[in-house]
């Protein structure tokens, strides 16, 4: 049994939760240094990398919490070949860097596309955030869509997949 605290009004009260066989109760996510909020049921340990509170998510025996990712691209309109800021957020999946990591569940790093991209047609890849993310120059002006991807180390796709798609335009 491991203590885990978690934070009620202004009371820091211990909380004990079973841990795995590797000493973690979970995986958890945040941006590399991206510190942020824990996701409900978990704190952010040392280190900034929030850990779930090992929950089970089919109502069977303590399965990990699904992985979720955002993106926020300001501005969201931009002439082809400009460059902007694009914010990914995740939770319950720790960012890293592909190359030299081993292929562990609730590991990995992104992917970014525009419009129906796949496989290795992305945008960028990385393991943090924000990212200076630059539109193809030769992108047609009008309405098109960016996809964040979640992706193992071995650059396959999580699956089931984990990916949020916003709208941008092109002048």
């Amino acid at each position: 049994m491991r203590a885990a605290h978690f934070i009620l009004g202004l009371v820091l009260l211990p909380i004990w939760v079973a841990c795995g066989d590797d000493g973690e109760t979970g995986t958890g996510g945040a941006a590399a240094g991206g510190g942020g909020s824990a996701p409900t049921g978990g704190t952010a340990p040392e280190g900034g990398a929030p850990e779930t509170g090992g929950a089970p998510s089919d109502g069977g025996g303590g399965g990990a919490a699904t992985a979720t990712v955002a993106l926020v691209v300001d501005p969201t309109t931009m002439a082809a070949g400009d460059t902007v800021e694009a914010e990914i957020t995740v939770e319950n999946f720790i960012l890293e860097p592909a190359s030299g990591q081993p292929n562990e569940p609730g590991h990995g790093h992104f992917h970014i596309y525009l419009d129906g991209a796949t496989g290795g047609n992305y945008l960028l890849a990385g393991d943090s955030s924000p990212v200076d993310l630059t539109i193809p120059a030769n992108t047609t002006a009008g309405a098109h869509t960016l996809r964040v991807s979640l992706g193992e180390n071995s650059h396959a796709p999580v699956s089931p997949a984990v990916e949020a798609v916003i709208d941008i335009t092109v002048e």
